[in-house]
């Protein structure tokens, strides 16, 4: 059993990472220097959200990680008593445009709306902007 872990383990750590352009900590730092948010410290419990933008608490991901990014925002957002805030970074609109529909249908589905805000940043080329914001309103 105890080799049957190593092996899978060695394995893991042998196979190539999904590669990004840039690590999430370079675009939260764009994403916060450009709205004038800033990058926070840890709460009380230990977690860190990304961003507090004005009364947002923010979780910044990729868009194929959209599920834990919402996660995390609803977390943070009960813990400060803040409006949650998720910031979808999308490399690949082709194959990852498709998180971001699949994040506001939940995010309807679950009459969240209101109560969660997406901005995309676009970052298919070699510049990035903020494409889309999802204010969740009816």
């Amino acid at each position: 059993m105890k080799k049957l872990i190593f092996v899978f383990i060695a394995l893991s750590l042998l196979l190539p990472a999904k590669k990004r352009k840039h690590l999430e900590k370079y675009y939260q730092q764009w994403w916060a220097s450009c709205r004038g948010g800033s990058i926070t410290n840890r709460l009380s419990n230990g977690r860190k959200p990304d961003i507090i933008f004005g009364e947002y608490v923010i979780e910044v991901d990729f868009a194929d990680k959209y599920p834990e990014a919402l996660g995390q925002a609803l977390q943070y957002s009960q813990m400060t008593k803040m409006k949650a805030g998720i910031v979808l970074i999308v490399e690949d609109m082709e194959k990852q445009g498709r998180c971001v529909k699949e994040l506001e249908d939940i995010i309807w589905y679950h009459c969240l709306y209101g109560k969660v805000t997406v901005w995309v940043i676009n970052a298919t080329d070699d510049h990035i902007w903020e494409e889309d914001v999802v204010e969740g309103v009816p």
